[in-house]
């Protein structure tokens, strides 16, 4: 009887709004106001919404149509009120950082490192001096230019090397510190973090662990921990579980970590795909958040397009004072 009630009202309204010609009313597009200043909320007709803003989809219309009132309240207030959102938002910031500003620096210093010109017999001071004969100066054009092309590519891999470990250092601190906020924000002790706060705390499923893209997060903290410590535990440690990114030659203790880890493009893009996949199923086992009714279950999402429409109808030329 109220849902009736309710939908005869709203009737009554859009008639008046209509008549009125009052399009700078949000009810006009079915989204309807309520609370106060510090916490203002909306809720939705879906019948009206779509008729002035938009259609749903298939898996929108899914739980709208679950409600059991005739207007629709949305989960959350803003887009980062959910969890996976702001593991999202976060890793997405890192990979434009990657493709804005260190993939262009790390080519950029590639180029920077003039490439020796090649020598050839006749470049032999010997043999202009008639010291040594041609096969000789040869044999010495042969080794010369071997010697300078290992030196030009030892130059160039301990420049990308670093900037790769440099990169991948901020990734992963990153990463940590957006997981020690997400934890305490919901009620967690991370006073004195490990990784353990995390997997650990996996609600009803025991363990993260087990999850199907852990090994993405865990390599992610294996690969970190080598190039931070440089210590043979950690080595030893990522070399018995992903042996398939350090280089053939074996770590000795007093070397740099980071020039036995095989750092790419891929790598890093694979460990920040897998982390954002990780954290998908760390939200939906934990907080029970799915990652697809995240990008639009919250007031902002419907209130937008809404506050955008009203905007152009009193600005149409864009043409605020400010």
């Amino acid at each position: 009887m109220k849902k009736r009630k309710a939908n005869y009202n709203s009737v009554q309204l859009y008639k008046k709004l209509e008549v009125n010609a009052q399009c700078e009313d949000t009810r006009y597009y079915g989204v309807f106001l309520y609370g106060n200043k510090k916490q203002r909320r909306v809720k939705i007709d879906p019948i009206r919404y779509q008729k002035k803003v938009g259609k749903f989809n298939p898996a929108q219309l899914s739980i709208i149509n679950s409600r059991h009132s005739h207007y629709f309240y949305p989960a959350k207030v803003e887009y980062l009120d959910y969890n996976i959102n702001i593991f999202f938002e976060k890793i997405k910031d890192i990979k434009a950082e990657w493709d804005n500003t260190y993939k262009g620096l790390i080519q950029r210093e590639q180029e920077r490192v003039i490439k020796p010109k090649k020598v050839v017999p006749a470049d032999d001071y010997n043999l202009m001096c008639g010291i040594t004969d041609y096969d000789e100066s040869s044999m010495w054009a042969v080794m010369t230019n071997l010697r300078n092309e290992i030196k030009y590519k030892d130059e160039i891999y301990k420049i990308v090397s670093s900037l790769y470990s440099q990169f991948f250092h901020q990734m992963a601190s990153r990463i940590e510190a957006i997981t020690i906020y997400v934890l305490s924000k919901n009620g967690k002790n991370v006073e004195h973090f490990d990784r353990t706060a995390l997997y650990d705390y996996a609600g009803e499923q025991g363990t993260a662990r087990d999850f199907l893209n852990y090994k993405y997060h865990d390599e992610l903290y294996c690969i970190w921990h080598f190039i931070k410590h440089n210590s043979i535990s950690t080595y030893e440690k990522l070399k018995s579980k992903y042996p398939e990114v350090l280089v053939d030659d074996e770590f000795k203790q007093g070397y740099m970590a980071y020039s036995y880890v095989k750092f790419s493009e891929d790598l890093i893009l694979e460990l920040l795909n897998g982390c954002s996949e990780f954290f998908k199923e760390y939200c939906s086992c934990v907080y029970h958040e799915n990652f697809d009714e995240a990008q639009w279950n919250y007031d902002d999402y419907f209130l937008k397009p809404v506050d955008d429409e009203i905007q152009m109808l009193r600005d149409p030329f864009g043409l605020s004072y400010y």
